[in-house]
C-alpha cells in the first residue's frame, strides 16, 4: 500500500487505482485505467473505446465487489476479458477447466454487478468508428484522420 503526501500529512489512497495517481488537497488529480483491443489492429468493422471515470471510494467499491465475484465464481479467475471467455482461451481454456456453463456464468455475474452500479458515481464515455464507412470515405478520396486519431 502507497501513501500519498496531501496537504502536508499522509494520506493512504482507498483504492488501487488512487494508490497510483497524484493528489492535491485530497482530490484526485488524474487516474487512467485503460483497456484497448486489438491495439491498432483495424481489419475489424469497428474500432470502440470507452472509459469509466469516477472518484477513488468509487474505485475501491468496485475493486472489492469485482475482487469477490472474481474470488466467489466456481472457477476461479484473476480477471476479466470478454474475448478470452467467449472463446474459452488463455486464463479461461478448457484445459484449465473452463467450460460453457463457468465461462459465460462468471461473464454475467460481472454484468449483473455492473448493472446494479449507481449511475450517479460514474460516468462512461465511449468512441465509436464505423471502419467500413472509414475505408469507404478514404476510396472516395476525402481528407480523413486515421480512425486512432477520430
Amino acid at each position: 500500500m502507497s501513501t500519498l503526501q496531501v496537504a502536508g500529512c499522509a494520506k493512504r489512497a482507498p483504492s488501487r487505482l488512487g494508490q497510483c495517481s497524484a493528489r492535491v488537497k485530497d482530490e484526485l488529480l488524474i487516474a487512467l485505467r485503460a483497456y484497448l483491443d486489438s491495439s491498432g489492429k483495424l481489419e475489424n468493422d469497428y474500432m470502440v473505446l470507452a472509459a469509466i471515470a469516477g472518484n477513488d471510494q468509487m474505485w475501491e467499491e468496485f475493486e472489492e465487489a469485482w475482487d469477490k465475484i472474481l474470488a466467489a465464481h466456481t472457477r476461479k479467475a484473476t480477471y476479466v476479458h470478454m474475448r478470452e471467455i467467449a472463446h474459452q482461451t488463455k486464463g479461461f481454456d478448457g484445459k484449465l477447466g473452463w467450460d460453457d456453463n463457468s465461462a459465460f456464468g462468471l461473464s454475467n455475474n460481472c454484468l449483473v454487478y455492473m448493472s446494479h452500479l449507481d449511475k450517479k458515481r460514474f460516468r462512461l464515455f465511449y468512441c465509436a468508428v464505423d471502419l467500413i464507412a472509414w475505408r469507404k470515405l478514404r476510396a472516395e478520396t476525402y481528407q480523413m484522420p486515421s480512425p486512432i486519431d477520430i
